[in-house]
């Protein structure tokens, strides 16, 4: 259990945690690292500018600064993927002895770039850091909201679509079937199938069924695209591409049968907004997760700015 100990130094008395009586090496310690703090708390201050036109430049540094370090972020979130880093670096074949692999080379060149930028240096720039992050979020999540609401548009679409199209027999679920057949051999063979890959499965091998129909295809087709980005996180990186592959299969087929009906325009329109909006949620959802990654991995601040980059290219802002 750490007990507080007093160490004398030129500030005075200093206060520091030990399990143990300090030695004078580690006094010697406690002593710079507070010498330094002082220092840098003495520079941040001599640099807070005092007239109108330093603190306006200052406060564009801080928000230069915090756009390049998002900017440096969202470079570097493919490392975070053990199974990118596995393939770009079997790709890249063996580094040579005492040499770093492929994407640690990288993830050093992103370090880099992010000691040159820097961290805001004075209270000022931390203002323009603060600005910025929240101008990058305010303006997508306002168009977001937007494409969210757009559910609710498309449901008006979707009625009058299942008016026309309700009964209406898919043509063929070749496309769907042949790709949940393949999930199915993944899942046998060691990945994890989502829910609905299974109960799809079920219905299109079970002969007690009936014919699959247009609303019973789009209730599938809904739910393909409702898989969470905590499922889709669980699973390895090919039935993650089969599960996809299944939900563009399931939604043509679908819209296969309601343009037999004589509604298909209505249904790619509907299920456009529905798609987009899907992706905005799937978005936030893999936020949350961010958040809940270990300290030290990535900051929370750092996965919203990456998160709102992403966001901006869903909906075109």
């Amino acid at each position: 259990m750490a007990d507080t100990y007093e160490i004398q130094s030129p500030y005075g008395v200093l206060e520091a945690q030990f399990d143990h009586q300090p030695t004078a090496a580690e006094a010697q310690n406690v002593i710079r690292l507070y010498s330094d703090r002082m220092a840098a708390q003495a520079q941040a201050k001599a640099e807070e500018p005092t007239t109108t036109w330093g603190m306006t430049k200052n406060v564009a540094i801080g928000a230069a600064k915090n756009l390049a370090t998002h900017a440096i972020d969202l470079a570097g979130l493919p490392l975070h993927s053990s199974t990118v880093r596995a393939l770009t670096d079997w790709a890249a074949g063996e580094p040579a002895p005492g040499q770093p692999t492929t994407t640690q080379q990288f993830a050093n060149k992103l370090q880099a770039a992010q000691n040159w930028v820097g961290a805001p240096t004075n209270r000022t720039q931390q203002v323009g850091a603060t600005a910025e992050t929240g101008a990058e979020i305010a303006a997508p999540i306002a168009a977001g909201a937007r494409y969210i609401g757009s559910l609710r548009a498309a449901a008006p679409l979707f009625d009058e679509v299942l008016a026309a199209a309700r009964g209406t027999a898919v043509p063929s679920i070749a496309d769907s079937a042949n790709a949940t057949l393949r999930a199915i051999e993944l899942d046998e063979r060691g990945a994890t199938a989502p829910p609905v890959v299974k109960k799809y499965f079920d219905w299109i091998t079970n002969p007690n069924k009936p014919q699959m129909t247009y609303e019973v295809m789009k209730d599938f087709a809904g739910n393909f695209s409702k898989v969470s980005a905590k499922e889709y996180s669980e699973m390895n990186a090919q039935m993650a591409r089969q599960v996809a592959t299944i939900a563009a299969a399931t939604s043509k087929e679908a819209g296969q049968a309601a343009a037999a009906a004589g509604k298909g325009a209505e249904y790619a329109q509907a299920m456009n907004m529905y798609a987009r909006a899907m992706k905005i949620k799937r978005l936030y959802d893999g936020f949350v997760e961010g958040m809940k990654i270990p300290a030290g991995v990535v900051a929370a601040e750092k996965v919203g700015g990456a998160v709102m980059d992403q966001l901006k290219q869903i909906i075109g802002f």
